[in-house]
């Protein structure tokens, strides 16, 4: 967690060992910039944060569930194939941009969670993600990440057709954890790693069914364009970047 700003040293509970998130809420918005942004590329993984709230579970009051409704594509500072990394810096750059959601969406906003890419792979996280989702939540016990596994053709006897593949999940300390599910009781002793992925609960809605007043649900869509444009030049951006450093070792 070296590196993290300090504002998000203090947000949540931190990991104690036990599950404290029932389900994750997203916006229909929100995997519709996702999904976007994962297609932009085929053979390197994307990433990002997922911004919402926090709230108590109404089926668990020991529980808490997470409802996303904003996102902020980042700029990846390592562009192999099986691995994205986020800095402590970009975390600090976001404060203000999330700052700013809370006037726009007139809701109390924070960063609950972060999304990357699959291309051509299966959608369960690896290890590397188990171990970078691990870290956040030594900060927030509430923290989520989203894997978006996109370019895996299916094959029909009509021909060929793309498949989109989602996954919300939490890392799980295997050595703390007493009460494991079996599923993750039966990785674990056969990959003998001390952490392990729970999948999440997900439930995709509308954000017209997420809030209660009109100001939000038109900033959500507002905020669904904006990201779109943002994204382009982002890619640029990283475009630029990467020709500018072939340019210097050459």
């Amino acid at each position: 967690t070296k590196g993290f700003p300090r504002e998000w040293r203090s947000s949540g509970t931190m990991y104690r060992g036990k599950p404290t998130l029932s389900r994750v809420i997203v916006s229909a918005e929100v995997v519709q910039m996702c999904t976007t942004h994962a297609f932009t590329l085929e053979k390197e993984e994307i990433m990002g944060l997922l911004l919402g709230e926090r709230r108590k579970s109404k089926d668990d009051d020991s529980k808490s569930e997470v409802v996303i409704w904003g996102t902020k594509a980042l700029k990846r500072l390592d562009r192999r194939k099986d691995r994205v990394e986020i800095s402590g810096e970009q975390l600090a750059e976001a404060i203000p941009y999330v700052e700013s959601l809370k006037e726009k969406f007139d809701q109390d906003t924070v960063v609950v969670g972060w999304y990357h890419s699959h291309p051509h792979i299966t959608v369960l996280p690896s290890h590397l993600d188990v171990k970078t989702q691990f870290q956040w939540q030594t900060l927030d016990s509430s923290f989520i990440g989203l894997i978006f596994s996109v370019f895996n053709p299916l094959k029909w006897k009509d021909g060929p057709a793309d498949r989109l593949q989602i996954i919300a999940f939490q890392s799980v300390d295997c050595t703390k954890e007493s009460d494991l599910e079996p599923e993750i009781k039966r990785r674990h002793l056969q990959s003998k790693n001390p952490k392990e992925y729970r999948q999440i609960p997900m439930e995709i809605i509308p954000s017209s069914k997420i809030f209660k007043s009109l100001k939000p649900i038109k900033a959500s869509t507002s905020h669904l364009y904006e990201n779109l444009h943002s994204l382009l030049c982002l890619t640029a951006e990283e475009e630029k970047d990467n020709y500018l450093k072939a340019l210097q070792s050459h």
